[in-house]
């Protein structure tokens, strides 16, 4: 669990990949998800994958493809040509006050220097879920006594 005290407006940013398959919840101390993306035909939307937990779909820019196998489905994304974000209204229950919980199921094709997968980011404050190379890591800037603070957790 990571604690932090952030309270602003949220932009999720999934770039950066070549390769994913991505079901994301964020539930600071509750039971059930603000978000989550189940990437399949069945939840596909006009123009992007549809929020399950129902807040804010996924917009997709570029083809929206899947690859199945078995009872499992996977969004693929050519880091070149996509982009996938939401834009949330009610930003505040992604930035929490207290504790953060984000999931991400994803399958790297090929690694790069720096990659995101999922972020909530503001004003140089926020959360990132990424990678750098071949290590997943994960970032959150805070606010303590009026300064930016950094920390950096690498799998």
């Amino acid at each position: 669990m990571i604690q932090n005290k952030i309270g602003f407006a949220m932009t999720f940013l999934l770039t950066f990949l070549t390769g994913v398959a991505i079901a994301a919840q964020m539930a600071p101390a509750r039971d059930t998800p603000i978000g989550q993306w189940l990437f399949s035909e069945s939840h596909k939307t006009e123009d992007g994958i549809e929020n399950t937990a129902g807040g804010e779909d996924l917009t997709v820019q570029g083809d929206i493809r899947f690859r199945t196998e078995g009872e499992r489905s996977a969004m693929i994304i050519d880091r070149e040509r996509h982009d996938a974000r939401v834009l949330s209204p009610d930003s505040a229950k992604l930035f929490p006050k207290g504790a953060i919980t984000v999931e991400a199921w994803v399958a790297i094709e090929k690694t790069v220097e720096w990659g995101g997968i999922l972020s909530a980011v503001k004003d140089q404050k926020g959360w990132l879920l990424g990678f750098r190379q071949s290590n997943f890591s994960f970032v959150i800037a805070t606010d303590r006594d009026g300064k930016s603070e950094l920390s950096f957790a690498r799998a």
